[in-house]
This record gives structure tokens, C-alpha cells and sequence, in this order.
């Protein structure tokens, strides 16, 4: 480049002359001439995806939202708390073994006999009589013929008692058309059946035995309502107790 004053020779990229600094009227271009921009246009800056802010201007969350958010948490792990509360409440429930009432504890209490009255004795009809059971009382009318009591007075074998049922079961079937039989074929089938019945339980014959036994058996008039029950009672009689002397032990097995 030329100076138009001296007409000395500059670089193409002075903008003014070396030797006698007169502008050449050059200038350095600069970046908005370099990007197309007007000279001195103010340098644009670069372009972004969309509008931000730096991260030290970003909004903080309100106060409140912050409060409605803890709300909400302790809510939920309030009700998670309840609902575990329930479930093991109910799982101890169904594990738990069921107490018995006062009531029902009472009313089983006295529903059977305790092996404390049964010690003392406790009453059984004569039908509910069974093989084993030992007897008290002095109305039993054995070896005299006369009749049994309605209801007998049962004790353990080891306590003191006069008799011993060794046999208490049906021998005739209980249909109605079941003809009786008649007195005698009643009297000899029960006693040939007490006498079986006492070989087997006490271990000899009763010949040969220090005890002798009664029997009941159905009649004409208990037949038809269905009675077909046979009983045995050992005892043991003597000159001061004709109906059973007391013994303490029973006779099962005995062979006395």
C-alpha cells in the first residue's frame, strides 16, 4: 500500500504510515467485519439452543412447596406404619392360643365329674353301669333277691366298696320283632354269660372263687321297650355281710 502523502510503501495492514504517520485510511478488520457484520456493529454473542441463566441465577423451589412435599411424606409413612401395626396385631391374634371364658370354663367344670369327686364318688344309672366300676352303699340288695337300686354310688377300686361290675352288656338283639325269649331261656342265657364273663375277668372259675356275683336281666315287661341288658356284680359274702364285706383292690386278674 502506498502512502497518498509520502507516497512511501506500507503493509497492506497499517492504518497509518510508517514515515509520516498520515492514516492510509486501512484498518485491521476486526471479528464483526470478519463474521459480515457493518464495521462497528457491537459483536453479537454466540448463539444458543434456547434461553437459559447461568446456575448461580437458577430459581430456587418455594418454602411452601417444600413444606407440602414433607406434609405429603410424613403422611404416607404414617399410614405405612399404621397398616404394619394392624397386620401384626392380627398375625399375634391368629398365632395366640384361644382362652376359654369364665363361662364355658365353668359350665366344663361341671359337665363331667373331677378326679376329685370321682375320689369321692359320683352317681351312675343303671344302665350307664360299666365293667369296672366299684360300688358303695348298702341298699345294693345283693344275694337277697331284692331290687337294685336306681342309681349306684361309684368309687375307685382301691377305696373301700362291697361290689364290682365285671360284666354290663347286651345279649339279645334290640329289634322290636325280636321275640322275647321267656323267663327261662332269659334267666339260664344271663347267667351262663356272667359266668363266662367272671372266668375271663377275674381268672378263675366262681366255684372256685371267695366271690360270688348277681345278676339283672331284662323281662316280659322291660322287653318291649327295648331293654336287652345284662349286669354282673361280684361280692364277696360273708356271715357279717351277706351283701359284699369291704375290700379295697379289685378283682381283675386276681383269681380270688
Amino acid at each position: 500500500m502506498r502512502c497518498p502523502e509520502c507516497g512511501a510503501e506500507s503493509p497492506e495492514a497499517a492504518e497509518v504510515c510508517a514515515r509520516c504517520g498520515v492514516p492510509t485510511g486501512q484498518r485491521v478488520p476486526v471479528a464483526a467485519d470478519l463474521a459480515g457484520g457493518a464495521p462497528g456493529d457491537p459483536i453479537a454473542p454466540p448463539a444458543e439452543d434456547g434461553p437459559h441463566q447461568p446456575a448461580s441465577q437458577q430459581p430456587a423451589p418455594s418454602a411452601r412447596r417444600n413444606a407440602l412435599a414433607l406434609a405429603c411424606r410424613g403422611i404416607v409413612l404414617l399410614v405405612a406404619l399404621s397398616v404394619l401395626a394392624w397386620a401384626v396385631t392380627t398375625i399375634i391374634a391368629r398365632l395366640s392360643p384361644s382362652t376359654p371364658s369364665a363361662s364355658s370354663a365353668s359350665s366344663n367344670s361341671t359337665s363331667s365329674p373331677s378326679s376329685s369327686s370321682r375320689s369321692l364318688g359320683f352317681p351312675s344309672a343303671y344302665d350307664g353301669l360299666q365293667a369296672g366300676y366299684c360300688l358303695v352303699g348298702s341298699d345294693l340288695g345283693l344275694g337277697t333277691g331284692s331290687p337294685w337300686p336306681e342309681a349306684f354310688t361309684v368309687i375307685p377300686c382301691s377305696q373301700q366298696h362291697v361290689a364290682e361290675v365285671f360284666f354290663a352288656d347286651n345279649l339279645w338283639p334290640s329289634s322290636p320283632t325280636y321275640p322275647y325269649p321267656g323267663d327261662s331261656k332269659i334267666l339260664s342265657q344271663a347267667e351262663m354269660r356272667c359266668n363266662t364273663a367272671f372266668r375271663a375277668y377275674d381268672g378263675i372259675d366262681t366255684s372256685q372263687s371267695a366271690f360270688s356275683y348277681d345278676y339283672s336281666n331284662p323281662d316280659s315287661s322291660t322287653w318291649s321297650d327295648g331293654d336287652r341288658l345284662v349286669v354282673c356284680i361280684a361280692y364277696e359274702p360273708t356271715d357279717q355281710n351277706p351283701g359284699g364285706a369291704p375290700v379295697d383292690y379289685s378283682i381283675k386278674g386276681s383269681n380270688q
